[in-house]
């Protein structure tokens, strides 16, 4: 049901006429609204794909139902808010969780506490105002993690891999990442330190007028 301009889910039963469905993937549609009916009958579900939809609002009980799911994907959509508890329901489940591109206006320190078992999070695209360390470090198997910039990784240092790892100039392993700017900065270096010492060589042979000039040009030089 990829790109088919629905608007909302099927009838709350529709996972009862298919009762083996482990893998539902709305992308792409309209869908403007969540709650725990619609979703109590598909137990079965491993991946839910919800992303690029309308959805503004999810109830703090919206996926109570599916204990199963391992992969949750609501990145852009229209998410102002998101409950305290919304993901608590999935705590022994989920693997992967992506929200990236959505306008939410505060991500409570708590609100990953219980996904112990996570192993990817998307937050990509979005303002964290007053993140912290204690906000990821509940999850202890976190390998992989995914902001808008990379000076937020300095957030989670537990965690493996963090996306992006360089703003284009630096990253946390190099003050200048990139390998030309690194290669220019260390060319630069070297022809100064040859000019200060071609310099102080020229002073040492050459008989000065002013002796207190040629000290100074030369202290200046070795520094």
């Amino acid at each position: 049901m990829v790109g088919t301009a629905l608007q909302q889910l099927p009838h709350p039963s529709f996972c009862q006429h298919m009762p083996a469905l482990d893998w539902l993937d709305l992308e792409g549609n309209q869908i403007q609204t969540l709650n725990h009916s619609i979703l109590k009958s598909c137990s079965k579900l491993e991946v839910l794909i919800l992303m690029d939809n309308r959805i503004r609002r999810i109830p703090e009980n919206t996926f109570q139902s599916l204990w199963k799911l391992a992969d949750l994907n609501l990145s852009s959509n229209k998410i102002r808010e998101l409950p305290k508890n919304t993901f608590k329901s999935l705590s022994k489940s989920l693997l992967k969780l992506n929200i990236s591109h959505n306008p939410l206006l505060h991500i409570h320190p708590s609100h990953f506490n219980h996904l112990r078992h996570l192993q990817s999070l998307a937050l990509e695209g979005m303002e964290i105002p007053g993140i912290q360390t204690k906000m990821f470090l509940p999850m202890k198997n976190l390998s992989h993690i995914y902001f808008k910039t990379f000076q937020y990784c300095s957030y989670a240092p537990h965690v493996r891999s963090c996306k992006p790892n360089t703003d284009g100039i630096s990253s946390f392993e190099d003050l200048l990442a990139n390998v030309v700017l690194r290669v220019s900065v260390w060319v630069m270096a070297f022809i100064t330190c040859f000019g200060n010492l071609f310099v102080i060589c020229m002073r040492s042979l050459i008989r000065a007028e002013n002796n207190l000039h040629a000290a100074c040009i030369k202290v200046l030089c070795c520094e």
